[in-house]
């Protein structure tokens, strides 16, 4: 969201955000910590087959040209253009497959057949294409004159040796995959994904396949947490539900953190009694660095570093667990495996209804986003609050109002936050 896009964010969302006694931090200033406290990505190299979706850790440059001679960029016939000033029969001394390449010189009066992506023959300047040829035996007649150069790719026209082809920071599509194989390049050297561990706490959870007693709801968060996670691109470990004991709860942690460098958990991060993630992580010698966030919904939310793992408690409500994972989590995951590319972008849009009220907190309301004609117009969601996955399920953005700000007037152009991959101008 902070990586500027199209427009500037930093100026409505600057702000202390912070209650009368609380130490809550502006949303800003919560984004900001979280990035300095990233280490640096890591380099590996991987198989190029497996290197889809990662991040490039050097430029890669051609090692030949491209293509690596002149080549036919048609099936016909290899020519000399002066033979046809005037239509001529030539004589077909010699046939170049795909592959191979004639030891003949083209001389005047005479033609090669070629196909496609194969050497031109020396003493040829131009290739007819086979649709404008008649061919009788070992002689084929040309009608057309043809200019030098004809269907003749020349030998380092697409790229030369040495050239950067793929820059240090792509993300790697198949484009990429496609110009790495043809320059040899099998072992690319890319960012390291993160891994990742999500740990569920509550005695009121009950997994989604369970029908919920009274007093238990089905646990949504692992299943959407896991969705936003793959959606990056990163590997992730499910260890469970855990409830609201110090012992299971410490015990489950250290399984986490043996099984990734970035442990998630939600729920348990609040003040009530129950709330045990940041006593627990405290007893382990877990440094916490901040554990409010001045935003709603998501106020309570822990972010916490050891030596060599970071962890994050989230909210136990699934909206504010789905809000603070896409400005905090999405664009931290992305840097650690050098990708800079993953925060959300910030549009500008016309409110279509009066809506909001001053709040002491950056709010993220769930909305529909739409391109109509030549600007956006956004549609604020009647939500029940931060339990409401419904109005989320209907939303495909986030409006963004500052802490203080509101009431707005239909008309005002607005922040808004879009969150589907998808949403296409016109």
């Amino acid at each position: 969201m902070f990586r500027d896009r199209e427009t500037e964010t930093r100026s409505f969302t600057r702000t202390t955000g912070l209650f009368p006694g609380d130490t809550a931090l502006s949303v800003r200033d919560a984004y900001d910590v979280i990035m300095s406290h990233l280490p640096a990505p890591t380099v590996e190299k991987v198989p190029l087959m497996r290197s889809l979706g990662l991040v490039i850790a050097e430029d890669v440059t051609a090692d030949i040209d491209l293509p690596p001679w002149d080549r036919s960029a048609m099936d016909g016939y290899a020519v000399r253009s002066s033979d046809l000033l005037k239509p001529a029969e030539l004589k077909v001394v010699d046939v170049i497959p795909a592959g191979k390449v004639s030891k003949r010189t083209v001389q005047p009066g005479e033609a090669i057949k070629i196909m496609t992506g194969a050497p031109v023959p020396d003493g040829a300047d131009a290739v007819v294409q086979v649709e404008k040829t008649k061919a009788s035996g070992d002689v084929v007649m040309i009608r057309d004159t043809v200019a030098p150069g004809t269907n003749i790719s020349k030998r380092g026209t697409d790229c030369k040796a040495g050239d950067v082809l793929v820059k240090k920071g792509s993300v790697v599509r198949s484009q990429e995959v496609g110009i790495m194989a043809s320059v040899g390049c099998h072992m690319p050297r890319v960012f390291r994904r993160p891994t990742v561990a999500v740990l569920t706490t509550g005695d009121e959870l009950v997994e989604v396949d369970k029908k919920p007693a009274e007093g238990q709801i089905r646990n949504s968060n692992a299943y959407s947490l896991a969705a936003q996670i793959a959606s990056v691109g990163v590997p992730y470990a499910y260890l469970g539900i855990v409830p609201d004991v110090r012992e299971t709860l410490a015990a489950k942690l250290d399984q986490a953190m043996g099984a990734a460098n970035v442990v998630i958990l939600t729920g348990g991060v609040s003040a009530g009694e129950y709330d045990l993630v940041e006593e627990v992580m405290k007893s382990k010698g877990i440094e916490i660095i901040f554990d409010r966030v001045a935003i709603k919904p998501g106020r309570p939310m822990v972010f916490a570093k050891s030596p060599d793992k970071l962890l994050f408690g989230l909210p136990g409500n699934p909206v504010s667990t789905f809000v603070t994972f896409e400005l905090f989590l999405r664009p931290a995951l992305g840097r650690l495996m050098g990708n800079m590319l993953l925060d959300r972008p910030v549009v500008d849009a016309e409110l279509s209804i009066n809506f909001g009220k001053p709040q002491a907190r950056d709010q993220y309301c769930p909305a529909r986003l739409t391109w109509v004609r030549d600007h956006y117009i956004v549609a604020p969601i009647e939500s029940h609050g931060s339990a409401d996955l419904r109005a989320l399920s209907l939303a495909n953005s986030l409006l963004v109002i500052p802490t203080g700000d509101g009431p707005y007037l239909a008309g005002k152009t607005v922040k808004v936050l879009a969150l589907d991959e998808d949403q296409q101008k016109g």
